[in-house]
């Protein structure tokens, strides 16, 4: 099921229970409860079975930009937001290279960094910190141009090469079905809520109320 095809059957569970113009229920807002439904499911599913499928994981490159490098010690890249399944585990899986002959081990604080820096069998291997919005990469002497990631993305709809015409959504049965029941429940939220204090299009579906 493609982006567009999801998106089209949660406006058509919407629709059967709105009648509005209200700007509230333009696209973007609607992508992004679809994905916040979505974040959600996900979550409740892994802390269930404790398993990441793999049609949830999605692969994207990252490119190496000027105007981000700000310390000759690692090179930036931007990055977008992976999904934190439960307390401790992220949903940033792997990085490496686009061939996969080269994997780079992450790691989401700095002090994690140090104990690797300082360990005399770590000390000079390539290693990455990942703190949203930017994954550093830590390598002395190497030019690295590209990055490729993989995981469990927070905002699907946002990566910049996903494509909901004909992208595959990163969902499973499971997921879908409980994303339906969590979005009636917000749906019934947001109608109850006054238009002007429902969070508008350009914040982040984590303000939004959660069931």
């Amino acid at each position: 099921m493609t982006g567009n095809e999801v998106y089209e059957r949660f406006v058509r569970l919407a629709s059967a229970g709105i009648q509005t113009d209200e700007s509230r229920w333009d696209e973007p807002y609607i992508v992004n409860l679809v994905d916040t439904c979505r974040a959600s499911a996900i979550q409740a599913i892994y802390q269930k079975t404790r398993i990441i499928h793999p049609n949830w994981v999605q692969e994207i490159d990252l490119e190496y930009s000027d105007d981000l490098q700000e310390d000759p010690c690692f090179q930036r890249f931007e990055c977008p937001m992976f999904l934190s399944l439960d307390g401790s585990v992220q949903g940033l899986m792997f990085a490496g290279s686009q061939n996969n002959n080269c994997t780079i081990p992450i790691v989401r604080t700095r002090a994690e960094l140090g104990i690797y820096q300082n360990n005399r069998v770590t000390t000079n291997k390539m290693m990455g910190l990942y703190v949203y919005p930017y994954l550093d990469i830590y390598q002395k002497g190497i030019m690295i141009e590209q990055v490729r990631v993989g995981g469990v993305f927070q905002y699907v709809f946002q990566l910049p090469t996903y494509n909901k015409m004909v992208d595959e959504y990163p969902v499973t049965t499971d997921v879908l079905n409980l994303m339906e029941d969590l979005w009636v429940n917000k749906l019934k939220v947001i109608m109850a809520t006054p238009l002007d204090i429902v969070p508008d299009t350009k914040e982040t579906p984590a303000t939004l109320p959660k069931q």
